[in-house]
């Protein structure tokens, strides 16, 4: 985590029958406004969840190169991307 001028959305998940409706997008604009005051804010990715990486990209986040190994049952690496703004 970084230090108490960032941030981390822990999740946004949305059931597939609502994938397209901008439900998810909706959710991050939400987050990223309750989180104004802060310079950075970090979420976490599945590597190769192609279509998350995707949608965070579109908010400004970008890789910044940390990684993590997780088990969700079999182990799994996850990726920090990090939206940088001026405050």
């Amino acid at each position: 985590m970084y230090s108490d001028s960032a941030q981390e959305v822990f999740a946004i998940y949305v059931l597939a029958e609502y994938h397209g409706q901008r439900v998810g997008c909706e959710l991050m604009k939400a987050a990223v406004e309750k989180l104004s005051a802060y310079k950075k804010i970090a979420v976490w990715v599945l590597k190769g969840n192609e279509r998350a990486i995707r949608f965070y990209e579109r908010f400004g986040f970008r890789f910044d190169g940390t990684e993590a190994q997780i088990m969700l049952g079999t182990p799994n690496t996850e990726l920090r991307m990090v939206l940088e703004r001026d405050c």
